[in-house]
């Protein structure tokens, strides 16, 4: 006869008073099923719609579910195969082999203490052989834990994985669109750009600071996108890596998921990295979880790992990175959905772990780990450019590399451009076939050109296939209009159902995206986490789209918004605008001017009026094409302010600046200041203008009214000039030399220049230099000699003493 045993408790809430047998293994049971294991059994076993909420909505989903699954008889003290058989139907080998093991232990349990075997032990210690060899005793708690050989087979299996998934990606590489029959390895093309360290802010010396010196960065130089992962170059487990559009963000994830798979090679700067997880924040709109994502969007649909596995392989490694790209096209990057990526971001989550966040500049988390670190991406200098040109164009021709790189050089504009790696490595294949392209003068001529190249080259293969090509696009105006919607105002859309994105902007221009390849069409699992979900529908694959860049889809929202703003309806643009945000989407703002200049002065005029918007505008005003009469008042108004030139701004920037300034000057607009902060480099007085950085040239401007020049060391050899030229301004009334972000300057002691000094005080301008310990002095036009504010001469000790810190 079987010895009496006393009766259990066969529920959870039971079990935790008792501790011990069946009620032990429900708890296990319990923390294996996630929310999503939970409905997926529910769908399974028929559970009703309102079944299904209550059990998504309860506290702890998988007590629920046991308790469920014992009053149904599916799981009881004698037989869980029911459950086991819905297991391993759906897939769940990880809970399965879980639950077996656990009832294992129970049923062992049961004959140790008592010599009570319940029916059916044997057939489940038979049913899963491997278990015996998967884990060691158990613990401490109670708990199975995995053997140092099962753990190191599954970290095995997840990098396999890992690797093939980003093999598929690094080996992929497409830099024209619409060229799909020559596919580049990352390796081989990608070229380091600039990359700098952004160390803080500094407004510099509270002494001289002013309305018109600006908050100065303060950077450092890396010699490689390799330092980033260098704790000894970027202390911080944290890093952000921000550029602009099309500054190679990307590229640089794919190159270093590159080098991760590639580990034994002596360049690599992962060596010793167990895990590289990289993760497009585009694609995880409602996606919660990191592990689901890796589970979803990286790891084959045959990969047996679940969700817990992959979490327990990622919490047992102590060298991972995660690389999480596109924070400023993630879906939810405004949404009170507290995910694993935002407490990522914040420090709360994988703190022991290096995260690379990239993202567009400007658009940076609200919420960030203290120790995080940024990293700027500045783009393609002419070295850069050659060594891309070797790489992927003209095979080692220096003649054909020299021929694009000289003519390149003829076109200012397309040369600033072209520090855009995006653009330039468009330039360059496209300058590789035709010469048409060097007649580009702004972005917008140069998107159009490229739209023509991609649609020329997919009609001239239409004809080669015998097939009757039209030679006309497709209708945008839909296509527009999505696009706009997409990207302005909330939260950004930048991944659509295949199908009703097709809908939306018609099929013939859909399938001209596709051929032409700005268009890409993407397919991924995912969970349809719904009421009445049949099991087929739970875990589905979904298909769509997105474009090849973001930037794609600037052009087209700025043909929306172009006509908005050329239209008489001014309150539809305003609507419209306000939606824009200018530090994610200048470029829309910028193509819509180029599209219509007619609708430059609207948008113009908008961004002079919100915070930090004169810089957008006056990129804005360097797309317009055609006279400028309709803009004088957006000059005018933009000329009232201190225009500054800033040597951290890009070079682009600065020539718009100074076509802004030609504009103002050939109007006779009244030109406020100048500040030259830190870049001005030497005067050409025979060309009369002041030589910048990036080799621009500032011309004399006759309505020019006050200049000022910020920290530029020693300017004794410069300065005779710089009084000169000023001389000559016909409007200058005062020019002022800074000392900015520690960075002092050295004048001459007095000047001898009579001619000189005699044009300038004939017109009343003031000269002053803050002479660092000695404060502002003013030069004395008739003397040549410095004075101090009470009148006195600057002694020749004082002098010495300034000009100490220069080695004079």
């Amino acid at each position: 006869m079987e010895p009496q045993r006393k009766e259990e408790t066969t529920s959870i809430h039971g079990y935790q008073q008792a501790g011990i047998g069946f009620g032990k293994f429900m708890v296990d049971l319990a923390g294996f099923l996630t929310v999503q294991i939970v409905i997926s059994l529910a769908t399974y076993f028929g559970f009703s719609t309102a079944q299904k909420d209550k059990l998504r909505d309860a506290q702890c989903p998988g007590q629920l579910m046991v308790d469920c699954l014992t009053e149904r008889g599916i799981i009881s003290q004698t037989d869980i195969s029911p459950l086991i058989k819905a297991l391993e139907f759906l897939g769940l080998y990880g809970v399965k082999q879980e639950a077996l093991l656990s009832f294992q232990l129970y049923l062992s349990t049961c004959h140790q203490s008592s010599g009570y075997s319940p029916v059916g032990a044997r057939a489940y210690s038979s049913q899963s052989p491997e278990l015996e060899n998967r884990y060691s005793p158990v613990g401490a708690r109670g708990y199975p834990s995995q053997s140092p050989e099962m753990q190191n087979r599954k970290l095995n299996q997840l990098q396999r994985y890992l690797r093939a998934a980003y093999e598929l990606m690094y080996r992929a590489i497409q830099p024209i669109p619409y060229i799909r029959d020559k596919l580049f390895c990352v390796n081989d093309v990608f070229v380091e750009g600039g990359i700098e360290i952004i160390n803080a802010t500094d407004k510099g010396d509270s002494a001289v600071a002013s309305s018109s010196s600006p908050p100065k960065k303060q950077t450092k130089p890396l010699k490689s996108y390799r330092d980033i992962f260098n704790d000894g170059m970027v202390p911080s487990k944290r890093v952000i890596v921000e550029g602009e559009p099309g500054y190679g963000k990307s590229t640089l994830t794919l190159q270093a998921a590159y080098d991760w798979c590639e580990q034994h090679s002596p360049s690599s700067a992962l060596q010793g990295v167990e895990l590289f997880i990289l993760l497009p924040l585009r694609l995880l709109k409602g996606i919660v979880s990191v592990y689901k994502a890796v589970k979803l969007f990286i790891l084959p649909r045959d990969c047996n790992l679940l969700e817990s596995e992959i979490k327990d392989i990622i919490d047992s490694c102590s060298s991972v990175v995660i690389v999480l790209d596109g924070f400023d096209e993630y879906p939810d990057i405004d949404s009170d959905i507290n995910s694993d990526f935002m407490e990522i971001i914040k420090g709360k989550m994988f703190t022991n772990f290096k995260l690379i966040l990239c993202t567009r500049s400007g658009c940076l988390p609200s919420s960030l780990d203290p120790r995080t670190i940024r990293v700027r991406l500045t783009g393609f200098d002419v070295d850069a450019r050659d060594r891309y040109m070797s790489n992927a164009i003209v095979g080692g021709s220096a003649e054909k590399a020299n021929e694009i790189r000289q003519n390149l050089l003829k076109n200012p504009i397309m040369c600033d451009l072209c520090q855009v790696p995006l653009f330039f490595v468009m330039f360059a294949h496209m300058a590789n076939e035709s010469k048409d392209i060097y007649k580009c003068d702004s972005v917008t001529s140069f998107f159009k050109y490229m739209l023509h190249c991609f649609y020329s080259h997919m009609w001239k293969k239409e004809e080669e296939h015998g097939k009757v090509s039209c030679c006309t696009t497709a209708n945008t105006k839909r296509l527009n209009k999505v696009a706009f919607n997409g990207l302005a105002g909330g939260n950004q859309t930048l991944v659509w159902d295949k199908e009703q994105f097709q809908m939306n902007v018609g099929t013939k221009c859909f399938d001209e995206l596709i051929k032409i390849g700005i268009l890409i069409e993407e397919t991924f699992l995912e969970i349809n986490d719904v009421p009445n979900a049949s099991l087929n529908e739970y875990v589905k694959e979904r298909h769509t789209v997105r474009f090849y860049h973001k930037l794609f889809a600037e052009w087209f929202a700025a043909h929306y918004l172009a006509e908005l703003a050329s239209s008489l309806f001014a309150f539809r643009l305003n609507k419209s605008l306000v939606k824009v945000n200018p530090s994610d989407l200048q470029f829309v703002l910028r193509f819509a001017c180029g599209l219509k200049p007619s609708a430059t002065r609207r948008i113009v005029t908008y961004l002079q009026g919100i915070t930090g918007g004169d810089s957008y505008a006056t990129l804005c005003i360097l797309e317009k094409t055609g006279g400028t009469h309709d803009i004088v008042d957006v000059v005018k108004e933009m000329c009232s302010k201190r225009v500054t030139f800033d040597s951290h701004d890009n070079q682009l920037l600065q020539r718009s600046r100074i076509q802004l300034l030609n504009i103002a000057s050939k109007n006779q607009i009244p030109i406020s200041g100048v500040s030259l902060v830190g870049c001005f480099q030497s005067v050409d007085l025979k060309e009369e203008c002041l030589c910048l950085s990036f080799g621009l040239q500032l011309p004399r401007l006759d309505t020019l009214k006050d200049l000022a020049i910020y920290g530029q060391h020693d300017l004794r050899d410069s300065a005779r000039n710089i009084l000169d030229f000023s001389g000559a301004s016909v409007a200058l009334g005062t020019l002022t030399f800074h000392s900015s972000s520690g960075s002092r300057s050295l004048l001459p002691q007095s000047f001898d220049e009579k001619d000189v000094l005699a044009r300038l005080h004939k017109k009343n301008c003031k000269v002053e230099w803050y002479a660092a310990t000695v404060g502002w002095v003013k030069l004395n036009l008739q003397t040549g000699k410095w004075e101090k504010t009470d009148g006195l001469e600057m002694a020749d000790s004082e002098y010495r003493y300034v000009a100490r810190e220069f080695d004079v």
